[in-house]
């Protein structure tokens, strides 16, 4: 994409004196108005897909609807001179256009000519793809704005990009995001999202340092992970109060262990992120431990659902690598108000002493335990209040039936004694049954 620097200037003075109003009204426009007229209308945006322009318009809309945001982008144009500008561009849409041309060129991509015969004057000359044109590619030369030429690919060379390594962002940028996302409606969140899936992952890591290191499988399962937390608010809000108690140093510590994570283990972790957030007994748990509570039972219960017993042993494995950092985490956690410096050292200690195998182990049997137990665990928010409170009273029957069950099998003849655990699950859903039975009788008696 080419402009000029006087349509750059314009659109300095324009975003300088833009209204949050009429960007919203603007970007409901591109929205709605049939894509070819918004190309003609707006010669910028001639080379640009459907998909492209409806990710500006929910960009447009998020960047409207956050004060901060807006701030941010009027610094930056304002900084920004004419070649900047136009390098930045070329960059992402070098990044968004799929390698449909010949050679697998993109728009954007930076060739020198060399080998022409009939045009021999422009050997050594260098320039900006910008189309196809059948089996050759064209190509917009540096000393014109508008002469193109269409080359054979074995006239082109192509440009290595001289690119500054992105680099990680620092503390403040990392809490103003999660700031901007805590602020934004739900639906943005939804469509900016989507705007992910659809772009070049290359452009994505160019674009948002946060994703610098990423893998495409990990940036895939954040626009997931985005998607899902976008229905539970609650989650933002409890990742935001964390950043807020954690200091600069233990937040960008936090960034270089996942960056240096390799790119499977990156995925697992999102997806297990994913799977947590889409969750919608999470809110509740989200809101439970933002007060400084232990989970709900039924919270809890979905949350050892969405364990994976990889993504656990990745994350506990990068931890410990990073003991100043898991101390400063629980120091931000409502969790762990209470605890002095010595017992949080324990807590370090304790997660430093564990070995790989057993924590893997340790996952897997826990999920397994509460897979036996799952019908009297998802019981146990509405059995306590039938209880009065009192549900470990309601606990005895479960041993009791047990154990009537064990010594009447064991001295009757009949079948070989079950397994303890099969015994006590079946135990365990009939005090279940029994209580929501009970519960119900009481919800008539005082209907009457």
């Amino acid at each position: 994409m080419n402009f000029s620097e006087q349509e750059w200037k314009a659109a300095q003075s324009q975003m300088a004196d833009a209204d949050p109003e009429q960007l919203k009204a603007q970007a409901r426009m591109m929205k709605n108005m049939d894509k070819n007229t918004v190309r003609r209308m707006n010669p910028q945006f001639a080379n640009m897909s459907d998909q492209e322009l409806d990710m500006m318009a929910t960009q447009m809309e998020m960047m409207a609807s956050n004060p901060q945001m807006m701030k941010s982008a009027m610094q930056m144009m304002g900084g920004m001179d004419h070649k900047e500008a136009t390098r930045k561009v070329n960059q992402a849409r070098s990044g968004m256009a799929k390698p449909t041309m010949a050679g697998g060129y993109r728009k954007g991509d930076r060739v020198e000519l060399h080998s022409l015969k009939g045009a021999a004057e422009h050997n050594g000359k260098q320039g900006t793809v910008v189309g196809p044109q059948g089996e050759r590619v064209k190509v917009l030369l540096d000393d014109s704005e508008s002469k193109t030429l269409a080359l054979k690919v074995t006239n082109l060379t192509k440009l290595e990009t001289t690119e500054e390594p992105v680099a990680l962002p620092d503390a403040t940028t990392m809490r103003k995001g999660m700031e901007a996302m805590s602020q934004a409606d739900p639906e943005q969140l939804k469509a900016q999202a989507a705007a992910m899936r659809n772009m070049d992952p290359d452009t994505i890591r160019k674009m948002n340092p946060a994703m610098a290191n990423l893998s495409d499988e990990a940036i895939k399962a954040s626009a997931d992970q985005m998607e899902a937390m976008a229905a539970n608010p609650e989650m933002i809000k409890m990742a935001q109060q964390q950043l807020a108690g954690m200091s600069p140093e233990a937040l960008e510590e936090q960034m270089r262990m996942v960056s240096q994570m390799s790119p499977d283990q990156q995925a697992k972790l999102q997806n297990a992120a994913k799977k947590m957030a889409a969750n919608g007994d999470m809110e509740q748990l989200a809101k439970d431990m933002a007060a400084g509570k232990p989970p709900d039972a039924e919270a809890a219960s979905k949350m050892m659902e969405a364990l994976d017993e990889d993504a656990v042993q990745e994350m506990v494995g990068a931890m410990k690598q990073n003991p100043t950092m898991i101390k400063e985490m629980m120091k931000s956690s409502p969790m762990a108000a209470n605890l002095t410096e010595e017992q949080l050292d324990q807590q370090v200690q304790a997660l430093q002493n564990i070995d790989d195998e057993t924590l893997k182990k340790f996952v897997g049997v826990a999920k397994k335990i509460h897979g036996i137990f799952k019908p009297f665990i998802l019981g146990y928010s509405r059995l306590n209040r039938l209880c009065g409170g009192r549900l470990l009273q309601v606990l005895g029957v479960a041993a009791v039936a047990l154990f009537v069950r064990s010594i009447a099998r064991r001295f009757s003849g009949g079948e070989e004694a079950p397994d303890g655990l099969d015994a006590l699950k079946e135990a365990a859903e009939t005090v279940v049954a029994a209580a929501v039975t009970e519960e119900d009788e009481f919800a008539v008696e005082g209907e009457l």
